[in-house]
């Protein structure tokens, strides 16, 4: 829940902030606006999130690698069963629509809740990772550019460079999103999940995401001028931290280490807009 809540907040903020990101936006000229509009984007990632967990947690599937890897979660203790989930994802899907055509954002929920569907109940969380990671950047993009346009305003819309930006997050995450996969190999294999490490072995899996994480560290700032010599270091260096640790790490608490690293990272990729020279 963290990856996707506390980075998307910091996504529609930076993106309004930057002044290139977006176009025709509201402009907010006081602090009570920035209350609310902040309060609106966060409702509006927390209700898009609520749905997708929903979704993802009622299936069989996921309650038998729930109990293997995450058994705290309210299925697996019994205080919340599949069919009581069902119900409540088909109450919480039209109230999340809802409360999205007023707050800005509705085309990005409705295209939330096509993935949703595609991703949980079609199957392709289980397909081959290629597949898995195309879903996630996609996901990962609409969470971007649903709070933007909260915080900015239903009028606005995403300026050419701003859609060149938007593209950029979904190359990071379809290129390193496999970082997630490599502390849950026991679970994933016991729902026959073919993530990369179970479809590639977990060394060549390894090299693949470290290398993208290099890539991208290397290529994303100068794309967008970044020139600011404390911001580029501390992107590298966290870059170069995320992909050794991913090369050396031998143990699940390691692994998860370093996709909570690739976390905080990804919040500082979506901070890089405003401190564009």
């Amino acid at each position: 829940m963290v990856p996707v809540t506390i980075p998307h907040m910091f996504a529609g903020l930076a993106n309004y902030l930057s002044g290139w990101v977006l176009q025709s936006y509201s402009v907010i000229d006081s602090p009570w606006n920035w209350i609310l509009r902040f309060t609106l984007m966060a409702a509006w990632v927390l209700l898009n999130l609520f749905c997708l967990d929903l979704a993802n947690q009622r299936l069989d599937e996921s309650v038998q690698e729930d109990f293997i890897n995450k058994p705290w979660r309210p299925i697996p203790t019994g205080r919340l069963s599949q069919r009581e989930a069902t119900n409540l994802l088909c109450i919480a899907i039209p109230c999340t629509l809802g409360f999205s055509y007023f707050s800005g954002g509705f085309r990005e929920s409705v295209v939330m809740a096509v993935l949703n569907y595609i991703y949980n109940d079609c199957g392709v969380a289980n397909e081959h990772f290629i597949l898995r990671n195309l879903m996630n950047a996609f996901g990962f993009m609409d969470f971007v550019a649903g709070a933007s346009r909260v915080i900015a305003g239903p009028q606005s819309s995403f300026s050419a460079l701003g859609l060149l930006w938007l593209a950029t997050v979904g190359a990071f995450v379809f290129s390193t999103i496999s970082i997630q996969d490599l502390y849950d190999q026991e679970g994933d294999s016991a729902r026959n999940r073919l993530t990369a490490p179970l479809v590639l072995g977990d060394w060549k899996s390894r090299i693949m995401t470290a290398g993208a994480i290099m890539v991208c560290s290397l290529t994303i700032p100068p794309l967008f001028g970044i020139r600011s010599l404390a911001v580029l270091i501390c992107w590298n260096a966290m870059g170069f931290t995320i992909a050794v640790g991913v090369l050396l790490s031998r143990c699940v608490k390691r692994d998860k280490e370093n996709f909570t690293l690739w976390c905080a990272w990804l919040v500082l990729l979506y901070m890089l807009p405003p401190l564009r020279a």
